[in-house]
C-alpha cells in the first residue's frame, strides 16, 4: 500500500516521515517521486498549526504580511467588542532565510491593529511557555506566531500559530478546526486594512521563566557526555546555560558547525541519522539527540550510534513499573484516529488524557512525538535532553541497557 501510494503520487505521502522508503522501486520511479515530492512541497499548505510554502515563490514576504494581515483581521473580529488591540507575541527561530519574513509579518500585523511584543530569535516551546505564563495576567495576549525556515531539499518558510495559553491556534475557537481556513479565506480574498491607526511594537525578552523552569531538570547529574545537533544556535546557547553548573559536557563545540546546521529531518531519515551517529560513535558519547530548528522534532541515537525510537524513549522515560509502561504507550499512543484530528480536538482530548495520569511525564501524539506534561502538553526536544541526562544519572548504565531494561519489564508486564 505504502509503495503504491508512492508511485500514484498520493497527497498524504508528501509530509510521511518514510516517504523515502522507496524498497524495490526502479530508479527512475524514485527519481520521478522525489521531483513530485520537491514540487508539491513548494506549494502553500495549511495544515494544524503550520502554514508552509516554497520560499520565495509560494511563501515569500508579499505572501507572508498578507498572512499576518489576514491572522490580525482574524484575531480583531473575535476580539471585538473590545476596542483594545490584540496583542499577539511574535518570534522566529534566528535562521537567515526567516528575518526577513519576520520583519515583514510584523508589519503586517501592526498594519491590520495588532500589538506586537517582538520577543526575538528563539524556539517554539519558549514561545508557547511565555503565552502560557502571560496569559493568565493579560487578557489582551491572543497568540503567538513563530517564523520558521529550512533549506533542504528546497528553501521553505512555516508561519506556526499559537493560541493565547500556547496551544495550537484553533483551540478554544467556535468552530473548530476552520482557524486556519478562515486566515486562508482572507488572505485570497485580499484583507483590507480594516483599522486607521497601526498597532505598537516593543520588544521583550522572556526567555527568563522559561530557562528558570528548565534549570530544575539540571541537578545532580553524573558527568554525561553527549553530542547535540541542531540548526538553531539559540537553543545550543540554552544548554550552554543550563549546563554551567554542572559536569555535563555537550560535545558539539568539537563537531563541523557547517555540517551540523545542514542537517534536517529529511537527511535523518534517508540515513538514519549517518552525522548524528558518526558523532557519538567518534566522541564515545553517551548518546546523541538531533533537534529541529524550531525546537520541537528530536531524533535520539544511543551510545552505539543505533536509534533509539519514541515509544522506546516513551517507556524508559516513564518507566517506574511495567503497567505504567503499558498503560502510558497504549493511552497516548498516536493511532490513525488521533492523525485526524483538527488540532483542537487532538489537543483538548490529549491534554484531558495525560492531566488526568498523575505518574505521566511524557506521551505520544500524532507522528510520534514526545509530548511533555508541565506546564502544558508540549513537544519540546529540550526537555527530552534533560529527561535523558536525568535518566542516566539514576545509575551507571548506557542508554541502550536503560532502554533494554524497560523493553524487558513491558513484556514481563504482558505475560
Amino acid at each position: 500500500m505504502h509503495l503504491g501510494r508512492l508511485a500514484n503520487f498520493y497527497e498524504g505521502c508528501l509530509h510521511c516521515p518514510h516517504r523515502h522508503e522507496t524498497g524495490d522501486t526502479t530508479s527512475r520511479q524514485r527519481k520521478q517521486v522525489d521531483q513530485w515530492t520537491a514540487r508539491r512541497r513548494d506549494l502553500l499548505t495549511f495544515e494544524r498549526q503550520v502554514i508552509r510554502g516554497g520560499y520565495p515563490d509560494h511563501l515569500g514576504p508579499a505572501q507572508a504580511r498578507s498572512l499576518a494581515t489576514a491572522l490580525a483581521a482574524e484575531l480583531r473580529q473575535r476580539k471585538e467588542p473590545d476596542p483594545k488591540n490584540p496583542v499577539v507575541l511574535l518570534a522566529s527561530d534566528g535562521s537567515a532565510l526567516a528575518a526577513e519574513i519576520h520583519a515583514v509579518v510584523c508589519e503586517g500585523l501592526r498594519f491590520a491593529g495588532c500589538d506586537v511584543v517582538d520577543i526575538g530569535f528563539t524556539t517554539a516551546p519558549v514561545l508557547s511557555a511565555a503565552l502560557a505564563d502571560r496569559s493568565s495576567n493579560e487578557s489582551r495576549i491572543t497568540g503567538g506566531l513563530l517564523v520558521g525556515s529550512h533549506a533542504n531539499p528546497t528553501p521553505q518558510i512555516a508561519l506556526r500559530i499559537f493560541g493565547r495559553q500556547g496551544q495550537p491556534w484553533s483551540v478554544g475557537q467556535p468552530s473548530a478546526g476552520q482557524s486556519l481556513d478562515a486566515i486562508r479565506g482572507r488572505h485570497e480574498a485580499g484583507v483590507s486594512r480594516g483599522v486607521r491607526a497601526a498597532g505598537t511594537l516593543c520588544r521583550e525578552q522572556v526567555t527568563g521563566a522559561y530557562l528558570e523552569r528548565m534549570s530544575n531538570f539540571f541537578h545532580a547529574l553524573r558527568p554525561l557526555q553527549f553530542v547535540l545537533l541542531t540548526p538553531n544556535r539559540y537553543l545550543r546557547d540554552y544548554l550552554e546555560m543550563l549546563t554551567a553548573a554542572v559536569s555535563c559536557q555537550n560535545l558539539t563545540a568539537t563537531a563541523d558547525s557547517s555540517e551540523t546546521d545542514r542537517l534536517s529531518p529529511v537527511t535523518l531519515g534517508t540515513a538514519a541519522g549517518k552525522v548524528l551517529t558518526q558523532a557519538v560513535v567518534d566522541r564515545r558519547a553517551d548518546f546523541g539527540i538531533w533537534i529541529d530548528a524550531v525546537g520541537e522534532r528530536a531524533h535520539v541515537v544511543d551510545e552505539q550510534g543505533e536509534p533509539v525510537s519514541p515509544h522506546r524513549l516513551l517507556a524508559a522515560i516513564n518507566a517506574k513499573s511495567g503497567t505504567e509502561c503499558l498503560a502510558s504507550v497504549a493511552s497516548h499512543g498516536a493511532d490513525a484516529p488521533a492523525e485526524k484530528m483538527t488540532a483542537e480536538q487532538f489537543f483538548e482530548s490529549f491534554a484531558a488524557r495525560i492531566a488526568a495520569a498523575d505518574d505521566i511525564a511524557v506521551a505520544i501524539g500524532p507522528e510520534d512525538a514526545l509530548w511533555f506534561k508541565s506546564p502544558l502538553p508540549i513537544v519540546d526536544g529540550l526537555q527530552l535532553l534533560a529527561h535523558l541526562l536525568q535518566l542516566l544519572s539514576r545509575s551507571d548504565r548506557t542508554l541502550s541497557e536503560v532502554v533494554a531494561a524497560s523493553d524487558m519489564t513491558i513484556a514481563g508486564a504482558t505475560e
